[in-house]
Formats: structure tokens, C-alpha cells, sequence
């Protein structure tokens, strides 16, 4: 499962289809255009399929037969803490979660019981939230991870200092975003790429 399916979800897709998984499913908070679906689709062989699910959807009646939970979505109120005691409590035992978006997303208490059980098999995070309680607004983000986080210390988890997507081609494509959307708001137009548009 790919929790966010805009351009970094999508970008994932396109390269866990060579491992050729039985089916991928997208969650995504808008609907894709029906070229773009086509297009995605077309990055699929052999007898994998493509289940892109949008709006308000109940994230928990999807996990019991995930084996892999790679989240790539934005922060947004509805997105924090999202990965909780009922989300991990409803993943495929022994399933594992990947968070490359943001660190608040996850409530550490709850994975470090989720992986202590078995719930979760192994758990691997770019990024990390300190203080437990993910919803809390008072939360204090630390990037890179704290080695002596109680999370951090688990066997079963892998961190990395929040550079994972580093490197020449995504500086440039930054660079790129940004200089568009200086220009496009100076002109009094929308951005392309926005997270709370359209405008």
C-alpha cells in the first residue's frame, strides 16, 4: 500500500513494480485524471494490478491483507498521528511500514508496541517526531532521529538522517518548483502544486 499518491507516491509505484507484487493499492486524497491513471498503469506487467482508492476512505478495512505500508503523504491535520494503535493493530501481522513523509505522522509510542508484539515486523522512517503523541500540536521534531529514542532503539527499525531523496536531480527539480511557483504567484496565478488547492 502507498499511503499518498502524488508525484512521490507515484514515483515509488513506478519502481516497486519490478518487484512484481500481486497488487499495489493507492490512496490518495484526490482523484487521478484518466490518462494519469492510464499512464500508471501501463508501468504494471505480468498479472499485477493497480487499485487507486480516493477521498475520505477508511484507511483500517484496507491493511489486514497489506504486507507493506509505504507512507508518502503530506502533513496535513487529517494525515498526523494517523499511523496509531488501530492502524497498526489492523495491519497484517508481521506487515511493515515505511515513512519517508513526515515524522508526525506516526505515534512512536504505538509502533514500539506494535513491533514489541509482532504486529509489525520491521518499521523503517527518513524522518522521526520526538515526543510521543504524534497529534499532539505541541510536538518537537528532531530530523535526524535521535539515536536514544525508545523507537530508535528497537531492533527491528531502521533510520535515516531525512536524506534519503537526496540528490542531483531532486535539488534541480526544486529548483525548479520553486522558480515556477515565485512566477506563477507574481502573475496572481495559482501554484501547480499545492497541497491545499485548487485556488
Amino acid at each position: 500500500m502507498i499511503l499518498g499518491f502524488g508525484s512521490v507516491g507515484q514515483e515509488i509505484f513506478k519502481r516497486i513494480v519490478g518487484f512484481s507484487p500481486s497488487e499495489i493499492i493507492a490512496l490518495k486524497n484526490s482523484q487521478l485524471l484518466p490518462d494519469e491513471l492510464e499512464e500508471l498503469r501501463g508501468y504494471l506487467g505480468g498479472s499485477s494490478t493497480l487499485t487507486v482508492k480516493t477521498g475520505e476512505q477508511d484507511i483500517e478495512d484496507l491493511l489486514c491483507d497489506v504486507d507493506i505500508v509505504i507512507i508518502s503523504s503530506t502533513l496535513t491535520e487529517s494525515t498526523r498521528g494517523v499511523v496509531n494503535r488501530s492502524f497498526c493493530t489492523a495491519l497484517k501481522p508481521g506487515a511493515v511500514v515505511v515513512n519517508i513523509a513526515r515524522g508526525q505522522i506516526v505515534e512512536n509510542e504505538a509502533m514500539c508496541e506494535a513491533l514489541n508484539s509482532g504486529q509489525v515486523g520491521f518499521f523503517a522512517s527518513d524522518v522521526g517526531c520526538t515526543l510521543n503523541g504524534a497529534r499532539n500540536p505541541h510536538f518537537s521534531v528532531s530530523e535526524p532521529f535521535p539515536p536514544s529514542d525508545p523507537l530508535a532503539l528497537h531492533p527491528n527499525t531502521l533510520f535515516t538522517p531525512h536524506n534519503g531523496g537526496i540528490a542531483d536531480v531532486s535539488y534541480h527539480n526544486m529548483g525548479e518548483i520553486v522558480a515556477d511557483t515565485a512566477i506563477r504567484i507574481s502573475n496572481n496565478e495559482p501554484p501547480a502544486i499545492s497541497v491545499n488547492g485548487p485556488f
